[in-house]
């Protein structure tokens, strides 16, 4: 989710909502340079007037302070003729540096409500066998990047798709080094402090399983019996050490796809060592064991 400035006083929103693939660069390329805007609301209508005619409208905005907006109403039309529309969206903070200079920004606090992605803009994501044709969102992001303690925190992500599930995700990541939002790849040579993921299932596993078994021709058993076998095979790679915790997750996540018609509570995951461990731990595949005590990592199901 790292954007740059000029992509974002444009299509915020949009990108927020991972709808980014959806406008081209050509799109949102830069004419002459106007005056420096001095607040977020002077940046989107800057961004406004170097857009393609029509590509995108709103009924209303406001600004909020200099580096918040707020819109009703936003329509983004793709120059395939695909209409994404967002009910609401609101920036209480977002750096404005990084519009006027171009590069991701270090702060963003945003809320979108009401995202509405036609099954035209998704490319690959194919929503029929889900039964949808369009896919909806609420989300919620909040990060900061603090370049003295050298730490990116990712406070909030919240992404409710009604029908699918919630997914909340929260981590902070230290010895995070300058240039680190430029250049994603050296997020790498970073440590992770904390992280939590949770998806409360709202529906998704429940089109999902006959949908594989559909397409495999077989019968939801037969799916839910191979998925069983996969995870043998994984417990087996691990050493199947009983109470091991990466044993123990697969027998959460097992549990979790098993109760595929009926969940019984969010799936979670939760990393916390008790001091910030290199993301290169996550490099070898063959110390998932090792790693997830390293780590401090748990997955629940149902709690």
């Amino acid at each position: 989710m790292l954007m740059n400035g000029s992509q974002t006083a444009l299509v915020v929103a949009a990108l927020a909502a991972g709808s980014a693939a959806a406008l081209p660069a050509a799109a949102v390329a830069q004419t002459a340079a106007p005056a420096a805007p001095t607040t977020l609301y002077e940046a989107f209508q800057q961004s406004l007037a170097e857009a393609p005619p029509g590509m995108v409208e709103y009924d209303s905005a406001t600004q909020l302070g200099d580096e918040g907006l707020e819109l009703e109403g936003l329509r983004i039309t793709t120059p395939e003729g695909d209409v994404i529309e967002i009910e609401h969206v609101r920036i209480d903070s977002l750096e404005l540096s990084s519009i006027t200079e171009d590069h991701p920004p270090a702060y963003m606090d945003l809320t979108v409500t009401g995202l509405h992605l036609p099954q035209s803009v998704l490319e690959e994501a194919d929503l029929g066998p889900l039964g949808l044709t369009e896919l909806t969102a609420d989300i919620r992001i909040d990060w900061n990047v603090d370049p003295d303690t050298m730490t990116l925190a990712l406070n909030e992500a919240s992404f409710e798709l009604p029908g699918l599930g919630t997914l909340n995700v929260d981590f902070s990541f230290a010895n995070v080094a300058p240039g680190a939002m430029d250049q994603p790849m050296m997020l790498m040579a970073a440590s992770i402090a904390s992280a939590h993921l949770s998806f409360d299932d709202d529906g998704l596993m429940a089109a999902l399983i006959p949908a594989i078994a559909a397409e495999d021709q077989i019968t939801e058993e037969q799916v839910l019996q191979q998925f069983s076998e996969q995870m043998t095979q994984l417990r087996a790679m691990m050493g199947d050490e009983a109470g091991a915790p990466a044993i123990q997750g697969l027998d959460e996540i097992e549990a979790f796809v098993q109760d595929y018609e009926a969940p019984k509570g969010p799936l979670s995951i939760s990393i916390e060592p008790g001091q910030p461990v290199p993301l290169a731990v996550f490099a070898d595949p063959n110390a998932a064991s090792a790693s997830a005590e390293t780590l401090n990592a748990t997955i629940t199901y149902g709690e």
